[in-house]
This record gives C-alpha cells, sequence and structure tokens, in this order.
C-alpha cells in the first residue's frame, strides 16, 4: 500500500512541484541579471558615465524586482503550504482513525498526532522545496562555475572545491545533530505529554494545600525538556559556528585570490566585483542542495511511519453494507486483550425490541464485547441478521450501531458543536432537543447552545458532559444503542427520566445497557451475564 500512497502523493504534489520550479527559476535568473548588468556597466563605464543616472536606476530597478519577485515566491509558498497541507494532513489523520483501536491506544493519541504533523511538514519541503531545489541550485552552480571559468581557471577549481568540503562537512557534522534532534523530539513529546497530564487536573492543584509537591511532580519533565533544549542549542551553535567558519574561510580565500588578480591586472575590476557577487549566489545554491538532501533522507522517515505504524496497522473492513439490524448473536471463542484473556465462552441472542443489560463485575469484559459490536475488537463469531460482523463494511456497522463510551469527549467549542460533532447534516434536529427536560438547563442559558465551552469542559460537570452526550443520540438514527455508564454522574431522578425517555423513543430497535445501578435492570427483558469470561444469557424474570 506504500507504493500506492508514494505514487498519488507524486500525482497529487507534481502541480505543486512544476509551480515552486517555475517560480524559483524565475527568481534565479533575476538574481544573476543583476550582477550581469553590473559588470557590464563598469566595463563600458565611459561611454556610459554621461547617462549614470539611468544605468544605476535601471540597476536598482532590478535588484527591486528581484526582489518584489522573492516576496511573490514567499507568497506563494505560503498558499501552496496551506492547501498541500491541510489536505494531506486530512489524509493522514482519516488514515490514523482507520487504524486498529488497539494500534491507537498503544501508540496513543498525541504521539501519532504529533508525527503526522511532523511528517506533513517533511512532505511539503520535499515536493514544494527539495525538488525545486534540486533542479535551481545545480542549475545556478552550473551557470555560476560557468561565469567564473569565463574569468579564470584557477577560481573555478577553488568555487569546485567548496562543493565536496561543504558536503563532507555539513554531513559529518549534522549527523550527531540530527541524532540529537530526533531524541530532542522524543524527549519533548513524553515530557510534555506528562506536564499536560498534571496541568490539566485543575481541581487537584487547586485545592493542593502544598503547591511544591506538585512542582516536584513537574520538575523532572520541565528539566529534562529544558536540559534537552540547551543540549542541543548548544551543539546546533557549535555546528553553526563550525560551518560558517568554513564558509568565511573558502569565501575570503576567494575573494583575496581575485583581488591579488586585480591588482596584478589578471582580473578587472568589474569582474572582482562580479566575483564577489556571484559568490552571493554560489554558497546559498550549495546549503540548499545539500538541505535538500537531508530533507529526502528525513522523507524516508516519513514514509517508514506511515508503512510500518499506520498502513500496516489498518483494520480490516468487509465489503457489504449492513442496511438494517435485526438481531445479533454470537458464539464466543477466547478474545485477548493486552496480552490478557477477557472472553472464554458462551453464546448470546438478541433482536429487535431487546433491552438487555450488560452484567458483570468491573474488568469482567462488558465494555470489551460492547466494542465488538462495532468492530473496535475483533470478536469472532460475532453475527449481525445471521452474517458474520467481520463481512460489513465498519462504517456501515457504526452507522447502524452507536456506541456511547463512558468516556465522554468535549471538544473546543459550543454546547452546539459538541452535540453535533461535525455532523452539520443534522444541524436542523437539535430543535428536537427543546422538548427535553435534561437539555432545559442548556437552553436557558444566555447563549442557549451557542455557549462556549473551556478547555476540557472545565465550566461543565459531569453530569453535563453526560447529558451532551446522551443527546447526541438524538440526532442519530441507530438500529442498536449502547450506553455504557452514561449515566453514572446523573442524580437518579435524571438518569431515569432519560432512559425511560430513551427506551419509549426506540422501541423497534435494540439497546444495551451498561450500569452499576441495578435498578436500570427494570427496563431490560435479558440479561447477558459476564463472569470469569464466560457469557450467559437469559430473560429477565417478570
Amino acid at each position: 500500500m506504500i507504493k500506492e500512497y508514494k505514487k498519488a502523493m507524486k500525482r497529487s504534489s507534481l502541480k505543486l512541484i512544476v509551480l515552486t520550479t517555475l517560480c524559483a527559476l524565475v527568481i534565479t535568473v533575476s538574481e544573476f541579471i543583476g550582477p550581469l548588468i553590473i559588470k557590464d556597466f563598469i566595463d563600458n563605464f565611459e561611454t556610459r558615465k554621461n547617462n549614470i543616472v539611468i544605468s544605476i536606476s535601471i540597476i536598482i530597478l532590478i535588484f527591486f524586482i528581484s526582489y518584489l519577485l522573492k516576496l511573490l515566491g514567499n507568497g506563494l509558498n505560503n498558499y501552496f503550504a496551506i492547501k498541500f497541507k491541510t489536505k494531506e494532513t486530512l489524509n493522514l489523520y482519516q488514515l490514523m482513525f482507520q487504524m486498529k483501536y488497539s494500534e491507537i491506544v498503544s501508540k496513543e493519541p498525541t504521539y501519532l498526532v504529533e508525527k503526522i504533523n511532523n511528517g506533513v511538514n517533511t512532505l511539503f519541503a520535499l515536493y514544494s522545496e527539495a525538488i525545486s531545489t534540486y533542479i535551481i541550485s545545480s542549475t545556478s552552480m552550473a551557470v555560476s562555475i560557468f561565469l567564473i571559468y569565463r574569468i579564470d581557471c584557477l577560481l573555478t577549481y577553488m568555487f569546485l572545491l567548496i562543493i565536496p568540503l561543504q558536503l563532507i562537512g555539513y554531513k559529518k557534522l549534522n549527523k550527531k545533530l540530527n541524532t540529537k534532534c530526533q531524541r530532542l523530539q522524543t524527549v519533548c513529546a513524553k515530557g510534555f505529554k506528562d506536564i499536560l497530564s498534571i496541568t490539566s487536573t485543575i481541581e487537584y492543584y487547586k485545592q493542593s494545600a502544598n503547591i511544591s509537591n506538585i512542582l516536584n511532580l513537574l520538575k523532572p519533565s520541565v528539566n529534562l525538556i529544558v536540559s534537552e533544549n540547551a543540549n542541543v542549542n548548544k551543539f546546533a551553535k557549535f555546528v553553526s559556528t563550525t560551518l560558517s567558519d568554513i564558509t568565511n574561510v573558502l569565501n575570503n580565500s576567494i575573494y583575496i585570490v581575485a583581488s591579488i588578480y586585480m591588482l596584478t591586472n589578471k582580473i578587472t575590476l568589474s569582474e572582482l566585483i562580479f566575483v564577489n557577487m556571484i559568490l552571493t549566489i554560489y554558497f546559498p545554491a550549495i546549503k540548499s542542495l545539500i538541505q535538500a538532501n537531508v530533507n529526502m533522507r528525513d522523507l524516508e522517515g516519513v514514509y517508514d511511519f506511515i508503512e510500518n505504524e499506520m498502513l500496516a496497522n489498518l483494520e480490516d473492513n468487509g465489503t457489504e453494507e449492513l442496511r438494517e439490524v435485526n438481531c445479533i448473536e454470537g458464539k464466543i471463542k477466547p478474545f485477548c486483550y493486552n496480552d490478557k484473556q477477557i472472553l472464554k465462552s458462551g453464546s448470546f441472542y438478541v433482536e429487535k425490541g431487546d433491552i438487555v443489560s450488560l452484567s458483570g463485575i468491573s474488568g469482567s469484559g462488558k465494555t470489551t464485547l460492547a466494542k465488538g459490536f462495532v468492530k473496535f475488537h475483533s470478536i469472532h463469531t460475532i453475527k449481525i441478521n445471521g452474517i458474520d460482523i467481520n463481512n460489513y463494511t465498519n462504517q456501515s456497522v457504526r452507522n447502524k450501531i452507536s456506541f456511547y463510551s463512558q468516556n465522554i469527549p468535549i471538544i473546543t467549542g459550543t454546547i452546539r458543536d459538541n452535540i453535533l460533532m461535525g455532523n452539520e447534516q443534522k444541524a436542523a434536529e437539535i430543535e428536537r432537543l427543546k422538548d427535553k427536560a435534561f437539555m432545559e438547563k442548556f437552553f436557558s442559558l444566555e447563549d442557549g447552545l451557542d455557549t462556549i465551552i473551556l478547555e476540557n469542559g472545565a465550566n461543565l460537570s459531569g453530569g453535563d458532559k453526560q447529558k451532551i452526550a446522551l443527546a447526541r443520540l438524538y440526532i442519530e438514527d441507530p438500529d442498536v444503542i449502547i450506553l455504557d455508564e452514561n449515566t453514572n454522574s446523573l442524580d437518579e431522578e435524571t438518569a431515569h427520566i432519560i432512559i425511560e425517555d430513551i427506551v419509549s423513543n426506540n422501541k423497534d430497535n435494540i439497546i444495551f445497557i451498561i450500569s452499576h445501578d441495578k435498578n436500570m435492570i427494570k427496563y431490560c427483558n435479558k440479561i447477558i451475564q459476564i463472569e470469569r469470561g464466560h457469557i450467559c444469557c437469559k430473560e429477565v424474570d417478570s
């Protein structure tokens, strides 16, 4: 699949490569025009001194146009960056969402998001800069050497000598820097994750009698991040200073030789000025070429991440479309998660109209089994309408079976945003919620459903979060509803009002209720009991 990804990337980036290359080529041509005009002006000074104002004006105009072209190039690059990075970031997020549930959990979303962000930046650096840089830098270097060769052979050899010296020096010094930078990224990712896990517990550190205890928890991560940054910056300055000094030595050597040539009348003053101006084009071209090589090397790391950590861990997908859920059944075989056997054996059968209590002690596998119904886990021999669940497409299963987790996702935005969760097609259906008593508080707010929710839902109670989560159910149209501890933060009266409403409005659906509230069983006609990994399905006694 990685080959297809690379091919698709190259096809979609072809326009970007052509445009950035043409843009860079125009800028490069404009950079050479200035030195050539100045050399010509000095060489023909006697014939043009009467029109010196016009000549100088033309030279200034040429440099101004070159400057404007660079500004235009930067603007176009920013435009291309926004389009490319937005498109490709969303593509990689889509791949992330299609990864196996267990792989996303084990690798952790924070890690995947950071790798995706770094990967997209590297991809853009390649397709917008590296490829065009190869072309433009090579052209600039070739033209520079040709122009210098027309002046003197020794200067040409010195120009050519710069290439291996810069390349070897950069590779040797930068190899260790890259290793340090990779370690820095890993340390920072882990460190900031640890810091966030502490700083997000607002209630805990605000009520703490001794803030120094919290600071002691933060200190190791802060110290590690600061130390790693200091080490990298120290070495980076060493690399920068060393390479800069090497460049200056080479640059000055060429300028000294050229100056001696002028003093001995081997070259003219105009040629000396011309050599110096060409140097300002030649050295950046070499640096750009070397950086392009670095980007190419980094690109392999990006493709390795996409291939081995994302594409290799995509969840299996069926081919049949699930149109309607009439019944769900299963003859459970041993199932392990995180190297621990969760389910062992047993069977169950539920059909339209059933309200099922998924019961068992904490850790018995209730949520694990429920996640099997939406293909988060591949639990063998679960069937929908008599067909193996794995034969159905993941999307069609999740369109018809809605799993409402006890881990309530609250995003940055308004209450309305948190109910819709991006499903703007259902925006009009929010009005149906006005009739629901549990939503009265939100509609009575000054800004109603447009009230902004603070980070991590800081201005919401646990019950408010659960009400928002349950409100999502009313704008969807599932055949199967799975409620996993969705009312444990609500008062008993509100919880039962909501469950009664859900039951009465979904009589032709299948409803699974996972709850520690034993009174919830009064709404159920079946129980799926899980005990020590064994499943037993039975009718509820009237």
